[in-house]
């Protein structure tokens, strides 16, 4: 089956077995990727982003801070240049649930995916993660 660019095989080409970086990842019947710690200020901060492939991917974006912090934070994602997601963190006062369950979202062949986090709160600069899993279809 077909998963990357409409070749003929598996993505083999630009694989990442680590999974951190700004590309997706292809394993049978599931893509992924992970940004990897991130350092996010007052500044719109890219943590992903990669062109899919062939093939339709249902994903959650989940998202993580690398020390804990109690300021907000704003998470976006993008798909081909249009905003499909916000969600803002409020991580002073409630669990964030961006965190906890994630933001699913459905994905067409042949996406642009960006995934951005921002400091909303103050400059601080404070360390954050995000991931992309899904299984294509």
């Amino acid at each position: 089956m077909p998963l990357v660019g409409g070749g003929g095989g598996e993505n083999v080409a630009g694989s990442n077995p680590a999974g951190t970086g700004s590309v997706i990842n292809y394993i049978g019947k599931y893509a992924y990727a992970y940004s990897g710690a991130i350092d996010v200020d007052n500044s719109e901060t890219t943590l992903l982003k990669f062109s899919t492939g062939s093939q339709g991917i249902i994903a959650t974006v989940q998202f993580g801070n690398v020390l804990f912090n109690t300021l907000d934070y704003k998470f976006t994602i993008q798909i081909n240049n249009e905003v499909v997601n916000v969600a803002i963190a409020n991580l002073a006062n409630t669990a964030p649930t961006t965190t906890e369950s994630g933001l699913k979202v459905i994905v067409a062949p042949f996406s642009e995916i960006k995934i951005t986090a921002q400091n909303v709160e103050s400059s601080a600069t404070k360390g954050w993660t995000a991931s992309f899993v899904g299984e294509v279809i």
